[in-house]
């Protein structure tokens, strides 16, 4: 038997779920299988950041997760005994300013009941075992444990199959990298802990790192590599082994009283040259895999889905060239590398036992976290909102708004401002969906020629086919002098926090990423923004 349908998701982990919700959301036709019978049962990935947050907000999930989840307000990193440096998330700028801790099982069990409520559901047990591609199409030769089989056609395959993915295997794509032979291990466990409960505290010894993160009142996940490196990798972990790590490297903060579930692991620092090989893509663990310090694996994965979906998208539709589709690989792999190369770089840098670096790590911490801009730096990249693509086919980077703004090219950032009913607003209340956005903003005084033609480009881009949702943002210097489609920021606090004092137009993707803006209301650069992203 064999069914053709535009696209085909192998893996429903985090990432292939995502990836199938956003092309749910998109209206666009799929399959999703995966080779396992049942979804995950253990915690595996925990952290969910606030730009992850975001993205589960715009795609109408958010209170499922933040009913489920644990809040994590601060960091707390030290050496023994010894306070090195203190962090508070409340510097993010974001609606969530924070971290949410979730079980990775509650993270897919959220997505696939939404998943079961647009239509869809996972077909599981299935696996591939064959792939070929001639031309355009795909044909994906898929098993079940009884040996039937079937073949799916489809115009579009995503590898989101983790770190050992069928995909690569059969397509022949190299993973490159190196791994890190130091062994680790991940334990959940429940214990008594000395701090609050809505913090994350790292420990350095001579033997090195001990983590704690909190999973929920009373439950801890806790990370450590293991100081015996001749150690036989096969060898399980017991729970006094557990309970002896905890107590010695964290100076007795924490004692263990129940071992939940424990595993060894191995640190890889690996990914392809390219993140998409004709109609396939390589999505989340499936291109890249890397150390999990900073926690940033599964929420990766989960933004290179949300990068992916729109555009593929609109090109199935019809609506975009395949050209569009080159700007995945422009804009995640640089990223994505980043975060490889960076998180192998952290992980040997805190493994190293050598007492000079380890002083010189401790006076670092203890002396640069202490300015704020060094700390407000530091959260934000953890929060994954300082994330920019440089260069891209998808972005214009000839105009900008002025030198202080935001630019093409960077996250819109979420602000809240009062409206007109003195109801507290946030920017991603106005953008969430699937379209672009177009934003025009009036500045403190604009000349009445200036408002003239904001009226008229709004009318305009109203009318550009559905595909734009146009607002405009009003200084309360000037909000009686517009009536439709106006947002009116009451406070000026959105024009401040984008330090917006002249008119200006910011145009936001699906994906909210600035894909264009400028310090002129001017259609031709609008237009031109636009015949470039749609046919």
């Amino acid at each position: 038997m064999t069914e053709t349908v535009p696209v085909l998701i192998i893996g429903a982990g985090p990432t292939g779920l995502t990836m199938a919700l956003e092309l749910s959301r998109h209206d666009v036709d799929f399959r999703i299988i995966d080779k396992k019978p049942e979804r995950t049962k253990t915690s595996n990935a925990l952290g969910i950041h606030p730009r992850t947050l975001e993205m589960l907000d715009d795609m109408g999930v958010i209170d499922h997760f933040l009913k489920l989840g644990h809040r994590i307000d601060a960091f707390s990193i030290k050496e023994g005994e010894k306070n090195l440096a203190y962090l508070s998330t409340n510097q993010i700028e974001s609606y969530y300013n924070f971290i949410l801790s979730l079980p990775q099982n509650h993270t897919e069990d959220i997505l696939d009941k939404r998943l079961n409520t647009l239509g869809h559901r996972i077909e599981r047990p299935k696996e591939l075992i064959e792939l070929k591609q001639e031309n355009e199409l795909i044909s994906a030769t898929i098993s079940d444990p009884e040996g039937n089989t079937e073949i799916i056609q489809c115009r579009w395959l995503i590898a989101c199959d983790g770190g050992h993915s069928k995909v690569r295997e059969l397509t022949q794509t190299p993973f490159l990298g190196s791994d890190i032979k130091q062994a680790f291990i991940v334990a959940d466990v429940r214990a008594d802990y000395r701090y609050p409960d809505n913090q994350i505290t790292a420990f350095f010894d001579s033997d090195g790192p001990f983590a704690i993160f909190p999973i929920r009142s009373g439950a801890f996940r806790i990370v450590a590599n293991l100081a015996n490196t001749n150690r036989d990798p096969n060898q399980p972990v017991s729970q006094l082994e557990v309970q002896q790590i905890a107590e010695k490297r964290s100076c007795g903060e924490i004692t263990v009283k129940d071992l939940i579930w424990v595993s060894p692991f191995w640190i890889h620092s690996k990914m392809v040259s390219q993140m998409c090989e004709k109609n396939i893509f390589f999505v989340g663990d499936a291109a890249h895999i890397h150390s999990p310090v900073g926690a940033q694996g599964m929420n990766t994965g989960m933004q290179d889905a949300y990068n992916l979906a729109w555009k593929l998208a609109l090109v199935i539709k019809g609506e975009s060239n395949d050209a569009l589709l080159n700007s995945y690989h422009q804009e995640r792999y640089p990223i994505t590398k980043n975060i490889v190369d960076e998180t192998k770089k952290f992980t040997k840098l805190i493994l190293i036992k050598s007492p000079i670096i380890r002083f010189l790590r401790k006076l670092f911490l203890k002396t640069a976290l202490k300015f704020d801009i060094v700390q407000h730096n530091f959260v934000m990249m953890l929060s994954q909102l300082l994330i920019a693509y440089k260069d891209s086919d998808a972005i214009d980077y000839q105009h900008q708004v002025n030198k202080h703004a935001l630019k093409a090219g960077q996250h819109a950032t979420d602000v809240w401002y009062v409206d007109t009913e003195g109801n507290e607003k946030h920017l991603t209340d106005i953008i969430r969906g699937t379209t672009h956005s177009l934003l025009l903003l009036t500045g403190e005084n604009p000349s009445d020629e200036a408002i003239e033609k904001i009226k008229e480009v709004a009318e305009w881009a109203n009318n550009y086919n559905g595909k734009l949702n146009t607002k405009i943002i009003t200084h309360p210097n000037v909000a009686d002098r517009f009536s439709e489609h106006n947002e009116r920021d009451t406070n000026a606090n959105l024009h401040k926090k984008y330090k917006i004092t002249q008119p200006c137009f910011y145009l936001i993707r699906p994906d909210k990423y600035i894909g264009c803006c400028s310090k002129d209301i001017d259609k031709t650069i609008i237009k031109k923004y636009l015949k470039n992203i749609f046919k």
